[in-house]
């Protein structure tokens, strides 16, 4: 896990000198700037970056999320220290981060809040037998 001196914002970029500090001490030098990304939809972050550094994202799932540059080029983001992180190469450049599989992620609340429900009223509630009256 990475140490930080103030909360991150969810996808933010780092330059590269604080960047190498966070891969090899574990913490974000303090003073460091460290500009968010904005959110522009439901999990999609963008805006321009100034140069070299990686884009950290604080969330401890790689695969769904996708990084993309301005001229269609993917990067790769890659699990560090509990968070997902995705280095920038060379100059100043716009970005998109957004997580690929949202729906999924939905689904998987949804049923998991119904599975609770349900067990609940089956707690509460117990089913009642059928019981014959006499006639």
């Amino acid at each position: 896990m990475y140490e930080v001196a103030r909360p991150l914002p969810p996808v933010s970029w780092i330059p590269a000198e604080a960047a190498s500090v966070l891969q090899e001490r574990g913490s974000v030098p303090a003073g460091a700037v460290v500009q968010p990304l904005e959110r522009v939809g439901h999990n999609r972050y963008g805006g321009a970056v100034p140069g070299r550094g990686i884009v950290l994202i604080s969330e401890a799932e790689v695969g769904a999320w996708q990084v993309e540059l301005s001229d269609g080029t993917e990067l790769r983001p890659r699990m560090a220290g509990g968070v997902v992180i995705v280095e920038i190469p060379g100059e100043a450049r716009e970005l998109v981060v957004e997580h690929g599989r949202q729906a999924t992620r939905t689904l998987a609340v949804v049923l998991e809040v119904l599975s609770v429900l349900l067990v609940a009223s089956l707690v509460l509630r117990p089913p009642a037998f059928a019981t014959e009256e006499p006639g």
